[in-house]
């Protein structure tokens, strides 16, 4: 099976190991995931998971690429400890529903514009049901190329600052798509 509008290889691997781990149709728990499966993806992902004592969607993993990209620690620290209140927010209700419809959402193009980062890549992200069954928890692959401002193709200009949003089926099939222009300091 195939991730559709997706060219990263990464992305892709994710995908197709996520739909394998996937019984009856359903949601796979997270004790399914193996990391060894996906070794040489671990850099680029990240896993959150719902904390009812926060409130908040808590990070549990984030590889290296992750981590050198966002410029701070992540590793046990809730949405709102790491990012700004209106894109911890958005972010939040990006999860929320990825666990609760449930459904995939895959992005592309200025992944990490919202964080003054310019670039561009591709994000995945996918539910999992957490070891108890009803935590909802969320793992994502990022595959990123940063650009310099100097190097960036139409500098000064919108059409290379969009980023293509998706919700998608849990077998990959599109239910939503949105495509924002974005600027640094869009949320």
């Amino acid at each position: 099976m195939t991730l559709p509008n997706s060219s990263s290889d990464r992305i892709g691997r994710l995908f197709r190991y996520w739909t394998e781990l996937r019984t009856d149709g359903a949601v796979p728990g997270i004790a399914t995931f193996d990391p060894l499966h996906v070794a040489d993806l671990m850099p680029n992902l990240w896993m959150a998971g719902w904390k009812e004592e926060v409130g908040d969607f808590v990070y549990r993993v984030a590889g290296d690429a992750i981590l050198t990209t966002v410029d701070r620690p992540m590793h046990h620290r809730s949405l709102r400890e790491i990012y700004p209140a209106a894109l911890a927010d958005r972010l939040r209700e990006r999860f929320t529903r990825v666990c609760g419809t449930p459904c995939l959402y895959h992005a592309k193009g200025t992944i990490y514009l919202r964080i003054g980062r310019y670039g561009a890549g591709e994000r995945l992200i996918l539910p999992f049901r957490d070891r108890d069954g009803s935590t909802p928890v969320v793992l994502g692959c990022t595959d990123y190329q940063f650009v310099a401002q100097s190097g960036r193709i139409g500098a000064g200009a919108d059409e290379d600052l969009v980023e293509i949003v998706n919700f998608l089926t849990l077998d990959g099939e599109p239910m939503l798509q949105d495509r924002a222009v974005l600027s640094p300091t869009s949320v």
